[in-house]
Protein backbone atom coordinates (compact mmCIF):
# COMPACT_ATOMS: atom_id res chain seq x y z
CA UNK A 1 0.00 0.00 0.00
CA UNK A 2 0.91 3.38 -1.06
CA UNK A 3 2.11 6.04 2.09
CA UNK A 4 -0.77 7.34 3.32
CA UNK A 5 -2.30 4.07 3.41
CA UNK A 6 -4.91 4.26 0.53
CA UNK A 7 -4.37 1.66 -2.16
CA UNK A 8 -5.27 2.76 -5.94
CA UNK A 9 -6.42 0.20 -8.34
CA UNK A 10 -6.77 0.82 -12.33
CA UNK A 11 -8.93 -1.10 -14.72
CA UNK A 12 -8.81 0.70 -18.38
CA UNK A 13 -7.97 3.89 -16.86
CA UNK A 14 -10.58 3.99 -14.30
CA UNK A 15 -8.76 5.20 -10.65
CA UNK A 16 -10.48 4.24 -7.63
CA UNK A 17 -9.51 4.24 -4.17
CA UNK A 18 -9.97 2.00 -1.11
CA UNK A 19 -9.81 2.50 2.61
CA UNK A 20 -9.86 0.60 5.22
CA UNK A 21 -13.13 0.80 7.81
CA UNK A 22 -10.68 2.19 10.08
CA UNK A 23 -9.33 5.14 7.91
CA UNK A 24 -13.09 5.65 7.01
CA UNK A 25 -14.55 6.32 10.55
CA UNK A 26 -11.49 8.67 10.87
CA UNK A 27 -12.26 10.17 7.49
CA UNK A 28 -15.71 10.87 8.47
CA UNK A 29 -14.96 11.91 12.11
CA UNK A 30 -12.44 14.35 10.84
CA UNK A 31 -14.90 16.28 8.24
CA UNK A 32 -17.27 16.40 10.87
CA UNK A 33 -14.90 18.06 13.30
CA UNK A 34 -14.49 15.50 16.18
CA UNK A 35 -12.65 15.46 17.83
CA UNK A 36 -12.10 19.50 17.79
CA UNK A 37 -8.92 20.59 16.89
CA UNK A 38 -6.69 22.74 18.91
CA UNK A 39 -8.89 26.60 18.49
CA UNK A 40 -7.67 30.05 18.22
CA UNK A 41 -9.75 33.15 18.94
CA UNK A 42 -12.82 33.62 21.43
CA UNK A 43 -15.34 30.86 21.89
CA UNK A 44 -18.28 33.05 20.02
CA UNK A 45 -16.11 32.62 16.98
CA UNK A 46 -15.34 29.09 17.48
CA UNK A 47 -19.32 28.41 17.86
CA UNK A 48 -19.52 30.46 14.43
CA UNK A 49 -16.85 28.87 12.48
CA UNK A 50 -18.73 24.65 13.55
CA UNK A 51 -22.35 26.19 12.36
CA UNK A 52 -20.19 27.55 8.85
CA UNK A 53 -18.49 24.21 8.78
CA UNK A 54 -21.86 22.54 9.05
CA UNK A 55 -23.77 24.06 7.18
CA UNK A 56 -26.60 24.83 9.36
CA UNK A 57 -27.57 23.72 13.35
CA UNK A 58 -31.13 21.81 13.28
CA UNK A 59 -32.38 23.47 16.58
CA UNK A 60 -34.17 20.60 19.19
CA UNK A 61 -36.93 21.21 21.27
CA UNK A 62 -36.47 17.97 23.58
CA UNK A 63 -34.43 18.83 26.11
CA UNK A 64 -33.52 16.16 28.69
CA UNK A 65 -30.05 17.22 29.84
CA UNK A 66 -29.36 19.94 26.96
CA UNK A 67 -31.30 20.49 23.69
CA UNK A 68 -29.12 18.81 21.07
CA UNK A 69 -28.48 21.80 18.88
CA UNK A 70 -25.96 22.80 22.12
CA UNK A 71 -24.63 19.19 22.50
CA UNK A 72 -23.71 19.58 18.24
CA UNK A 73 -21.82 22.76 18.80
CA UNK A 74 -19.66 21.95 22.24
CA UNK A 75 -18.80 18.83 20.71
CA UNK A 76 -16.75 20.92 17.92
CA UNK A 77 -15.97 23.50 20.10
CA UNK A 78 -15.35 22.76 24.21
CA UNK A 79 -16.09 26.67 25.33
CA UNK A 80 -19.19 26.39 24.19
CA UNK A 81 -21.84 28.24 26.01
CA UNK A 82 -25.47 28.41 24.73
CA UNK A 83 -25.38 32.30 25.56
CA UNK A 84 -22.82 32.04 22.23
CA UNK A 85 -25.74 31.49 19.98
CA UNK A 86 -27.63 33.87 21.44
CA UNK A 87 -24.62 36.68 21.13
CA UNK A 88 -24.25 35.48 17.11
CA UNK A 89 -28.24 36.41 16.60
CA UNK A 90 -27.81 40.03 17.98
CA UNK A 91 -24.87 40.12 16.11
CA UNK A 92 -26.83 39.00 13.26
CA UNK A 93 -24.15 36.60 12.57
CA UNK A 94 -26.34 34.05 12.40
CA UNK A 95 -30.33 33.52 11.49
CA UNK A 96 -32.83 31.11 12.92
CA UNK A 97 -35.50 30.06 10.44
CA UNK A 98 -38.28 27.04 10.17
CA UNK A 99 -38.52 24.70 7.15
CA UNK A 100 -39.98 21.40 8.29
CA UNK A 101 -37.98 22.58 11.36
CA UNK A 102 -36.24 24.83 13.42
CA UNK A 103 -32.36 25.73 12.28
CA UNK A 104 -29.58 28.02 12.64
CA UNK A 105 -28.00 29.38 9.16
CA UNK A 106 -24.90 31.65 8.84
CA UNK A 107 -25.50 35.32 7.70
CA UNK A 108 -24.05 36.14 4.65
Amino acid sequence: MPAGGIAEHSEESKMTETLSIQQARKLVLQSQRLPPAKQSGGAVAAARSAIEHLGYIQIDTISAVQRAHHHTLWNRNPRYKPAHLDQLLADKQIFEYWRSGSGLNIQH
